[in-house]
């Protein structure tokens, strides 16, 4: 049972490094804002909602797993770079299965 245990625990630490949020280079960044046709600033938790369709409670879960971006140090509401969240959304995009319209 020990062994077993010792493989989980190896299994999940693989699971967790493989699927963390890796912060955007600033090519990234900019590509990201260029696409948008945006500048960049910080956005707040109600905007990050909208940009990304998911809610405070699932972001935050997503956060605790760091799956998603942190938000910014030294603010005492949370914040987010526009151009991180960009390209946290480019990536989920271009990760996720293509859609080809069958509705089949």
């Amino acid at each position: 049972m020990n062994k077993s245990n010792t493989e989980f625990k190896l299994f999940s630490m693989n699971k967790t490094q493989e699927t963390a949020y890796k912060h955007a280079t600033a090519q990234e960044r900019l590509t990201a804002l260029k696409t948008a046709n945006c500048e960049e600033r910080a956005i707040d938790e109600a905007e990050r909602c909208k940009i990304t369709n998911v809610s405070r409670a699932t972001w935050n879960r997503l956060a605790k797993d760091k799956k998603v971006p942190k938000p910014l140090l030294g603010s005492t509401k949370n914040r987010w770079m526009l151009s991180e969240i960009l390209v946290y959304l480019y990536r989920l995009s271009e990760s996720s299965p293509v859609d080809n319209g069958n509705t089949n």
